[in-house]
């Protein structure tokens, strides 16, 4: 124990991971200059990042699903569809879950293509704007 305590590398404590990790990913930098930047050891770079990113899904599956987001969703959106109508499925879920499940989906997946998630009436819109320029009329003959 205590000779596995004398290897152990506190220079790791120095390290910002998140700094690290844009450094590291975002632009580029070599583990040697990351350690240079926090006055660590090239090896503790490595580590501490290597322990961190092993937590996490590979870089390239990560932009790949950035890049597909909205077809992902569109996906698991038709997913929810089908269970709802698959009569094996809805003995396993309630349709209470399901629906929810879809609206879930269907929302996100309406905001990642820039759509609304609640439908505004046009004569409330209307309405709203015609009170907003009769109180701007008003404060306008008072000045």
């Amino acid at each position: 124990m205590a000779k596995a305590l004398a290897t152990f590398d506190r220079s790791t404590d120095k390290i910002n991971i998140a700094e690290a990790i844009t450094l590291r990913y975002k632009h580029n930098h070599t583990f040697q200059s990351i350690a240079d930047r926090f006055g660590a050891t090239k090896q503790a770079v490595s580590d501490k990042i290597k322990r961190f990113m092993a937590n996490l899904p590979d870089a390239e599956e990560v932009e790949a699903y950035r890049q597909n987001k909205s077809y992902l969703l569109d996906a698991v959106e038709y997913t929810y569809i089908n269970a709802s109508l698959d009569p094996e499925k809805v003995k396993e879920a309630s349709a209470n879950n399901i629906a929810y499940s879809f609206q879930q989906y269907a929302t996100q997946n309406r905001l990642e293509k820039g759509l609304s998630t609640s439908n505004i009436s046009a004569v409330e819109l209307h309405a709203s704007i015609s009170d907003l320029q009769a109180q701007a009329a008003k404060l306008r003959s008072q000045l």
